[in-house]
């Protein structure tokens, strides 16, 4: 590593000290030299809001357009980087990675492994260096035990737990639908998703009202999107699932973010403990109110519950 990029991964472990991630866990820094020589830096910042939150690189970015005058804001950015507390090296997320490219097209990003440009870390699907590069979500959280072979639980159940869990599927859209009159069961639809290494996954047949799911190939990243949040944090969550939307803390990557249905207006996430964790997502628009309602009331939650029991018996 060369001395300039130590100086900027030093400058970015000491705004990490100062990120407010109360719902994440996960403090970063991130800093960025412009061509002319200067150091902007700046740390994530969350919101209740989720889609309110703004990384810490976007943060730097934004600094040193402010900061940097009437520099050549064509060509402003020269190098970034993003770090957690303990100086290890993350990967910006697309997004950041957009705003890079907006203010320094021949910036270079330091990611784990090495130093790339900017457009060749655009020029190819996010997913295809994740596991190499997401260490934030990784260290974020242990491994759990026995992931696995958390497929094969689920796939090992009884013929009749299997129906059963399935009915509980279906109950989960029967609970979001009593809440709301805006809402109905037939633009609804549940999905389970069990942990494997750092994605989730859907194990084949557990699903809900889809009509082709050997379609429903989406893998998860843990920690991103909606459900991936909720397995993460170990907490309800909730968001509009379209990358143009609100809500997100962190989106899906894009290979996988193209997968989501364009059609589709809320997602709601349940853990499920290591296992994994529920969703369930509606065609019907609601407001964000709404979205939270179904998330934290008493119904959803108790049949999460019977779903939770059913797999850890």
């Amino acid at each position: 590593m060369t001395a300039e990029w130590k100086t900027l991964i030093d400058a970015a472990r000491g705004a990490a000290e100062h990120s407010y991630s109360p719902y994440s866990g996960l403090a970063v820094g991130a800093a960025v030299r412009t061509r002319a020589g200067g150091v902007h830096v700046g740390s994530n910042v969350e919101n209740a809001s989720l889609g309110l939150s703004i990384c810490a690189e976007r943060l730097a970015v934004f600094r040193a357009v402010m900061e940097s005058g009437s520099a050549d804001r064509d060509d402003l950015i020269e190098a970034a980087v993003a770090v957690d507390r303990a100086g290890n090296v993350l990967s910006p997320c697309g997004a950041c990675r957009q705003v890079i490219l907006e203010f320094g097209p021949k910036a270079a990003i330091r990611l784990p492994a090495a130093a790339r440009s900017v457009g060749d870390t655009l020029a190819e699907p996010f997913e295809r260096t994740a596991l190499d590069e997401v260490r934030d979500l990784g260290s974020a959280i242990e491994p759990a035990q026995g992931v696995g072979s958390a497929i094969d639980r689920v796939l090992a159940l009884a013929e009749d737990d299997r129906v059963l869990l399935m009915r509980l599927l279906v109950s989960l859209r029967q609970n979001a639908a009593e809440l709301y009159q805006n809402v109905s069961f037939e633009e609804t639809r549940a999905v389970m998703f069990v942990r494997q290494g750092r994605f989730l996954v859907i194990p084949p047949g557990f699903y809900s009202n889809f009509e082709d799911p050997e379609e429903r190939t989406i893998r998860i990243l843990v920690g991103h999107g909606i459900t991936g949040g909720a397995y993460l944090r170990q907490a309800p969550n909730f968001g509009v699932p379209c990358s143009d939307g609100a809500l997100h803390l962190d989106p899906l990557p894009a290979v996988e973010q193209r997968k989501v249905d364009d059609d589709l207006k809320w997602v709601a996430a349940w853990p499920l403990g290591d296992l994994g964790a529920v969703s369930v997502d509606g065609f019907d628009p609601i407001d964000v109110k709404q979205m939270r309602g179904i998330s934290q009331a008493p119904e959803p939650g108790k049949t999460i519950d019977l779903i939770a029991k059913l797999l850890s018996a």
